[in-house]
């Protein structure tokens, strides 16, 4: 097992067809060793995720062959994991360590019955049955369990460990199914997209997981300082080969470079953006660091630079908007809060012309809500932002919720029309959309059908011409292929304008960022002027290197909850009966005990308090489809759009849960179907993301906003 040279399993002539005729893998054949780390690449579409999904032995519909050497366990992280919604957190993660947690729940059986009468020969069964269970359970380090479960659980952000998973969001069931895989050790894992949804102490964290890690480790990513850091093979997939390469990712550049000279290519745009990538990889940390400066102080040149020219050159040209002023987004001791609690407070920084900003920090700490308020979407608690005169802004967010299923990646991006102005200049549109890696087929593709990678190059394709000069880009690089990433990296450096990124990608804000806006935790905003690599080495010097744990954010404090109390005449005595009755009408609610949250509710409790998860008794009624206490409450007037602590609606909880007669009730109550949670999703823009066809049906025929 432990054998580097060993040969774990082999593919032979592997080749997949998908409808109606597309071969997207051609006569594979790989052998692969145990303790192996690849690193797959390659265009979206071109069967990453298939390989994978067939090497797991979840995909059979190919022909080939593949040979498992006997005795191997398999794991795999799917771009949609399954968890068992009927859990919470901690109980899903602790399948990972089922072994050791059957142990210790024999161990503790055993030990439950040495109280009960017995033979003298049964009880030197029990004795000699439990000494081999210790032996187990320290073989396993299994009396460690607590602290090994919370550690990963830490490292990875998961949710709080009570929380049932049912209610998650899409990247927080991910962060819980890849710490429920990494736990279980098989000797092959397979890990698609695992730094999606992972900020960067965690991925870091991950990496250095990896690279421990005993068993054979293949991973498709975009992130490229994952691929260099763990990886030590990369096999790229191109037009259905595979094609193995020795080393790293930046291994990878160089021997592709040469290999592309040799075969006389270099004078594509795709060759020249790969070589420009390779020599920003050997310029000394010191260069690196000089760049940003440069583009700084270059806003005029950028402005000035002939556009056609730029666009030859450039294989992801953007159009420059209206010049901008000096002053371009000027944040002013901004605060923002949900219920108790409060995202940021004192956020203060100001954007230069040629900025690009990178946007950094746990999911949850309150980036997109940043965006929220530059869009003039919600209004901040205290403090103010406000915008330049000259200032034009694109939007690309998370949900995509502006993008018409029905028609065509053509039709959207270019509107209908076969020609298109950009700065002053006709293109031609077909090519524009090429750009962005949507191939002439692919053009015709209906955007209902898109993948989650397609659709963010769908979106970014839609901003980049609207000739602005200000770019709001939330997450613009998760699910696009390596390629594409490049393109963008050049398309930014050589835009004259500001761009302010949200970004778990380390490598791509370390080639366009010019400074760093860090959500750090405890409701704090630091901005950094320099690159991503600079930005870490001066939080160290700051904060230490502290490993990644969960988010915490700032509470209202007890003073001015005391304060607020004083003001409206309420005793504490009198604060905490009425804060018990409300906990003990909200308990009722989510057991379903429509009477006794009448009786409740009859002695004064009230009816939208929430408990200290933040849940009202209506959203725990919907969560767990008690129709019955529903339906006492919308009587009884509970407020339907009131939010719990992630911001979700009863009628998204209902929904979530496929409780669609709740759902019904709502509507019919006045629930709003468009409201947006925390992350400035709505229910549709959610139920897209997790492509659920029949709630996108339901909330399409009851008006909701496309």
């Amino acid at each position: 097992m432990s054998d580097d040279n060993k040969i774990i399993f082999s593919m032979y002539r592997v080749n997949k067809t998908v409808p109606p005729h597309k071969q997207i893998l051609k006569n594979i054949s790989l052998s692969f060793y145990y303790g192996a780390k690849i690193g797959i690449i390659g265009l979206n579409g071109a069967g990453k995720s298939t390989l994978m999904r067939i090497i797991a032995g979840k995909d059979k519909s190919y022909e080939g062959e593949l040979v498992f050497s006997p005795g191997y366990s398999v794991g795999m992280l799917e771009q949609d994991p399954q968890l068992d919604d009927t859990k919470t957190v901690r109980q899903n993660v602790e399948e990972g360590m089922s072994e050791i947690v059957n142990l210790l729940k024999e161990y503790e059986d055993i030990s439950n019955r040495f109280a009960e009468p017995m033979s003298d020969s049964e009880m030197d069964k029990l004795i000699r049955r439990q000494g081999e269970l210790t032996d187990l359970i320290e073989q396993k380090n299994g009396w460690e369990i607590d602290s090994i479960l919370e550690k990963a659980m830490d490292a990875l952000r998961c949710p709080d460990p009570d929380t049932p998973v049912n209610i998650l969001s899409g990247g927080e069931r991910r962060r819980v199914a890849l710490c429920r895989l990494l736990l279980s050790e098989p000797d092959v894992l397979l890990l698609d997209e695992p730094t999606n949804h992972l900020d960067a102490e965690s991925v870091q964290w991950l990496e250095m997981h990896l690279q421990q890690y005993k068993g054979t480790v293949i991973a498709v990513t975009h992130d490229r300082y994952f691929l260099d850091n763990v990886a030590g093979w990369i096999l790229e997939l191109d037009r259905g080969e595979g094609i193995p390469w020795k080393g790293n990712y930046s291994s990878w550049l160089e021997q592709k470079s040469k290999r592309l000279a040799q075969e006389e290519k270099a004078a594509s745009r795709r060759i020249k953006t790969l070589e420009r990538e390779l020599e920003w990889v050997r310029m000394s940390p010191t260069a690196r660091h000089a760049k940003p400066k440069a583009r700084l102080a270059a806003y005029e040149k950028l402005m000035s630079e002939d556009v056609k020219q730029k666009e030859e050159r450039l294989e992801l040209f953007i159009p420059n908007g209206p010049r901008l002023g000096q002053k371009v987004i000027v944040a002013e001791n901004v605060s923002k809060g949900y219920d108790d609690r409060i995202l940021f407070e004192n956020m203060s920084f100001s954007l230069p012309p040629a900025g690009i900003i990178g946007v950094i920090g746990p999911n949850g700490a309150g980036k997109t809500t940043l965006f929220r308020l530059i869009m003039g979407l919600e209004k901040p608690d205290s403090g103010a932002i406000s915008i330049g005169e000259t200032v034009k802004i694109a939007y690309v967010d998370q949900s995509h919720k502006d993008i018409e299923p029905e028609k065509t990646v053509f039709q959207v991006i270019s509107k209908g029309t076969e020609n298109m102005i950009l700065s002053g200049k006709q293109f031609n549109a077909r090519a524009y959309v090429a750009r962005f890696n949507f191939s002439g087929a692919d053009q015709e593709k209906a955007c209902k059908v898109l993948s989650g990678g397609e659709r963010n190059r769908l979106h970014l394709a839609i901003a980049l011409r609207e000739e602005a000069n200000v770019l709001l880009l939330d997450e613009p690089t998760n699910d696009i292929d390596v390629n594409t990433l490049r393109a963008l990296e050049e398309g930014l450096d050589n835009f004259a304008g500001c761009a302010v990124i949200i970004s778990h990608d380390r490598w791509f804000l370390d080639r366009v960022a010019t400074h760093i806006l860090a959500f750090e935790g405890d409701s704090k905003v630091y901005f950094f002027e320099g690159t991503y690599s600079q930005y870490i080495e001066n939080r160290k010097q700051r904060l230490g290197d502290e490993g990644p744990k969960r988010i915490t954010d700032k509470k209202l404090n007890m003073k001015r909850i005391h304060t607020l109390m004083a003001i409206l005449g309420i005793t504490i005595t009198a604060w905490a009966q009425d804060n018990e009755l409300n906990e003990k009408m909200i308990t009722a609610a989510a057991k379903g005990e429509t009477s006794k949250v009448s009786a409740y509710l009859k002695k004064g409790a009230e009816i939208d308090s929430k408990n200290k998860a933040r849940w009202t008794a209506l959203a725990y009624a919907c969560k767990y489809g008690h129709t019955e206490v529903v339906k006492l409450l919308l009587e009884k007037k509970a407020d339907v759009n009131c939010k719990v602590n992630t911001g979700s609606t009863p009628l998204y909880i209902a929904l979530n849960g496929g409780y669609y007669n709740i759902a019904d009730m709502l509507i019919a109550s006045k629930a709003d179907v468009n409201l947006s949670d925390i992350m400035g999703m709505s229910p549709l823009a959610w139920a897209v993301k997790e492509s659920n066809v029949k709630m996108v049906k339901y909330l399409l025929d009851k008006g909701a906003n496309v």
